[in-house]
């Protein structure tokens, strides 16, 4: 949605731990490879930008095996909901460090294609700061009216370099205690408070 002045204000979504609950999944498959590999080594990897880190199953037999089953996780429940709501005022977009064609899928499947104008995943950069400055290009964005929504310290720390502010979402990958590390502007606990805490952010 456009403001006076033809510029548009912004709501970013992360996608695991976010929209898709498909942290446990993941997990389960490193734990596979390496039954050493804990959830807390697994949560550990997003407290920065998780394509840093190294996981003990590499990427490609990692991608091999969760491509096919990640379309089919389960949304978190509510979530749905406060995508609707939010994208009757705002523009909405994704940008995860996740594969692009299973999100595209997973959007499809749970009928959420239509809420978001943009999807950008690993494939277009591994930073998300650097898939933050297209999305404020193509919708003739600042940052101060943009908001990003994410469960994980990592992505509160991109966003933050990127100039947007934050919501915080405790129902993902990191708690609270977690979270806070990263100065998150506001934090939601389950997803129905999501629209008035972006409202509160931008309107």
């Amino acid at each position: 949605m456009k403001q006076e002045n033809g510029k548009s204000k912004v709501v970013i979504f992360d996608f695991d731990g976010v929209i898709s609950d498909s942290g446990r999944a993941a997990f389960e498959i490193f734990n596979e490879a390496d039954s050493t590999f804990t959830w807390d080594k697994f949560i550990a990897r997003f407290e920065g930008n998780v394509h840093l880190s190294e996981p003990p199953l590499n990427r490609k037999e990692f991608y091999k095996r969760f491509s096919p089953i990640a379309p089919h996780l389960e949304p978190f429940s509510g979530i749905k909901e406060a995508i609707v709501s939010l994208a009757s005022r705002y523009v909405l977009t994704i940008n995860s460090s996740g594969a692009g064609p299973r999100m595209e899928e997973f959007l499809r499947i749970n009928d959420m294609t239509s809420y978001f104008s943009l999807v950008l995943g690993k494939e277009v950069s591994t930073s998300k700061v650097e898939k933050i400055e297209p999305t404020l290009q193509a919708h003739a964005a600042e940052a101060s009216d943009c908001v990003m929504i994410t469960d994980t310290l990592g992505d509160l720390r991109e966003a933050h370099e990127a100039g947007v502010q934050t919501v915080a979402v405790t129902w993902g990958f990191h708690d609270e205690v977690t979270l806070q590390k990263g100065n998150p502007s506001l934090i939601a606990t389950k997803p129905g408070q999501l629209s008035k805490l972006v409202d509160d952010l931008l309107r």
